[in-house]
């Protein structure tokens, strides 16, 4: 009878624990995966675990008892260095379009995020960010996988790194997966913010928008002009063109501070050759987050700096400066030579850069108030000396075809340069005069 009682008490422990499972996951409707970590067919093998996309060891997944978060097991997880390894499960069916919660119960130190494995294809869907864990608690993480194609072979991913014996590495548990939805919002919505996160960090998106600039792997999209009207879509299976019109479903993340749109499914071309608006910004306006992805122009800066070993170079007004990066099209400036540049405004290496999407992007500025004039160079081919002739009093500038400056004088109305330290090559003749007046004209060194 004593030992009827014990056996009784325990099935009704496992009734409850049954019953508050389902309390907290719902009925099962639009639930894809669920594992508690209870059964497991060796002391490193979660019996629901180790599909194929698993890159760690037997002894980097272990079986934890160690007060679970429900049940008798949890799983501990364990990696020390920054190179993540995963721990996927069995093989699963998806559907292309669908939007998956993903959550579950972490403890201990280290990182951690989820993906998925598509199969057959053997790739990978955009993992979501880490979620930085440092707790001796139980804490529920919440995480969002758009997946972009249909498998029944397809595996989630949990991906671990850093995990120290601080709370006794991670442990993992009571991982539920579900079938979520995506709300249609704008961009204006998306970028929005009071601080450097977009709100909908994390969440699932319907958006579109007119493609304001491309790159390999990558678009820019917008509506209209003006502050929170674009934003950056991390894109590489789909490869619009500027002026495309689409529509697509993504997951709202932030890569270093800059807000992306990723993992893209349902993605749509409405129509094709738009015109996409430039809003035209100061200097000292340029470098925000409320312009985070939009093109902008910024007009009559100068440059103040070559380009640097990665391309980029700076541009200013006296007061204000900004960097001009070459992740589209890199262009030669010449120092001391004002511009017109439209690109869209990124955010990259803790930097607001404006990014030329062309040659075209980047012109000598010639505002109201100044006009050109022609500047008469002779000898030209040259090769001892050079004779310049222009109606202009400011300064003379001489400039390799990097866009170094090889000689700078000031001017009045006519020089003689003596080129015969100049390499042999093409140059640029630049005279900026003190009434706003411009002149450029080509020089060949023989």
């Amino acid at each position: 009878m004593i030992i009827f009682e014990s056996n009784l008490k325990e099935m009704k422990k496992i009734l409850l624990l049954a019953a508050l499972t389902v309390f907290a996951y719902g009925t099962g409707i639009g639930q894809v995966f669920y594992s508690g970590f209870e059964s497991w067919t060796d002391p490193n093998t979660p019996s629901d675990w180790r599909g194929v996309a698993t890159s760690a060891l037997t002894t980097e997944v272990v079986q934890y008892s160690t007060t679970p978060q429900t049940g008798t097991y949890s799983v501990q997880l364990i990696n020390a260095t920054t190179s993540h390894k995963r721990l996927s499960t069995q093989a699963v069916s998806v559907t292309a379009g669908e939007v998956y919660n993903v959550s579950y119960y972490a403890r201990g130190t280290g990182d951690v995020r989820v993906g998925m494995y598509r199969g057959a294809t053997g790739s990978y869907v955009s993992y979501s960010s880490y979620a930085v864990i440092n707790s001796a608690s139980w804490v529920k993480v919440e995480q969002v996988i758009m997946c972009d194609t249909t498998s029944s072979a397809a595996e989630f991913i949990l991906s671990f790194r850093n995990t120290t014996a601080t709370y006794d590495n991670l442990q993992i548990d009571s991982f539920y997966v579900s079938v979520g939805s995506s709300s249609t919002v704008s961009i204006h919505d998306i970028q929005y913010t009071t601080g450097d996160s977009s709100t909908y960090y994390g969440d699932p998106v319907n958006t579109g928008g007119i493609v304001s600039a491309t790159k390999t792997g990558a678009y820019w999209i917008q509506n209209g002009t003006g502050p929170w009207s674009g934003v950056y879509v991390y894109d590489a299976v789909n490869t619009p063109a500027v002026g495309d019109s689409i529509t697509f479903s993504a997951i709202v993340d932030e890569y270093y501070s800059l807000t992306e749109l990723k993992s893209i499914s349902n993605y749509v071309k409405v129509s094709s050759g738009n015109p996409v608006q430039v809003t035209d910004l100061n200097l000292p306006d340029a470098p925000a987050e409320m312009y985070e992805g939009v093109l902008v122009k910024v007009s009559n800066a100068e440059c103040i700096s070559l380009p640097d070993t990665y391309l980029e170079w700076t541009v200013g007004d006296g007061m204000s400066t900004l960097k001009v990066g070459d992740l589209i099209y890199a262009y030669t400036p010449v120092i001391g030579t004002f511009y017109d540049i439209t690109g869209v405004m990124d955010y990259n290496f803790s930097e607001w850069k404006i990014q030329p999407r062309s040659a075209s992007d980047v012109t000598i500025h010639n505002a109201i108030g100044e006009f050109e004039i022609s500047a008469n160079v002779y000898p030209n081919p040259a090769s001892e000396t050079v004779n310049v002739l222009a109606n202009a009093e400011g300064t003379i500038r001489i400039a390799d075809i990097t866009g170094r400056i090889v000689f700078e004088a000031p001017f009045s109305q006519n020089a003689i340069v003596n080129t015969q330290s100049f390499n042999s090559g093409v140059y640029s003749v630049i005279i900026n005069g003190n009434d706003g007046s411009f002149a450029s004209t080509t020089l060949l060194i023989n």
